[in-house]
């Protein structure tokens, strides 16, 4: 099985014993030269190359009012493991190459999931973008894999090309159905944000 989605497709899974619960969400993209982001004058006379494209893969936890219930519930690489060990961030990849291991990966285990987490929204940013002057508009190829943990993908989110300076963007969301049974959503929706503070703000329960 495998299956292509685009902007607000749905899929539903369900567990089953006979069925992997934990799944793999792989984020690969292309880095070309020709899609590098400009150097100062300074850099060129100075022979410094541009950095690569560094793009960063995470997902929120939420609760039943789609609000982090704690900083810690957002799996970045900073944060590579939850509290409740069902969710891991385990590569970190800084280039955008596509080899065995060099995704930005992460993997849930759903049977193991806490009952008040009622939805996970992946995000995807690009590290350091305002400092390198990088945006989405400057890769190419960039997808989303969903497989079982050693399997082949069941589900494959490939992005549009974008011609704004998008620097984060909602792939995707899970929202539990019942004990046995997920939604899944394709969102491929830019934030109208900068910086990780900005994205933590959106859904951080606000105070009276």
């Amino acid at each position: 099985m495998s299956i292509k989605l685009v902007a607000q497709d749905s899929w539903r899974f369900q567990l089953a014993a006979t069925q992997p619960t934990t799944l793999t969400f792989d984020f690969t993209w292309s880095n070309s030269s020709t899609l590098e982001a400009p150097r100062s004058l300074g850099s060129v006379f100075r022979g410094l190359q541009p950095a690569a494209l560094d793009c960063d893969l995470a997902v929120l936890l939420l609760n039943a009012q789609t609000k982090l219930p704690t900083p810690a519930a957002f799996i970045s690489f900073a944060t590579p493991i939850s509290a409740c060990k069902s969710v891991r961030h385990l590569s970190d990849n800084l280039t955008g190459t596509n080899a065995a291991n060099k995704q930005e990966r992460l993997q849930v285990c759903f049977d193991t999931l806490p009952t008040w987490v009622e939805s996970l929204v992946f995000v995807v940013s690009i590290y350091e973008a305002a400092k390198r002057h990088q945006d989405f508009s400057q890769i190419q190829n960039a997808c989303l894999l969903v497989s079982p943990v050693d399997h082949k993908p069941w589900l494959s989110l490939c992005l549009p090309k974008f011609e704004t300076p998008i620097t984060y963007l909602q792939l995707l969301k899970l929202t539990r159905q019942d004990n046995n049974s997920w939604l899944l959503q394709a969102l491929l929706e830019p934030l109208p944000i900068t910086t990780l503070p900005e994205l933590l703000k959106i859904y951080t329960p606000t105070t009276t």
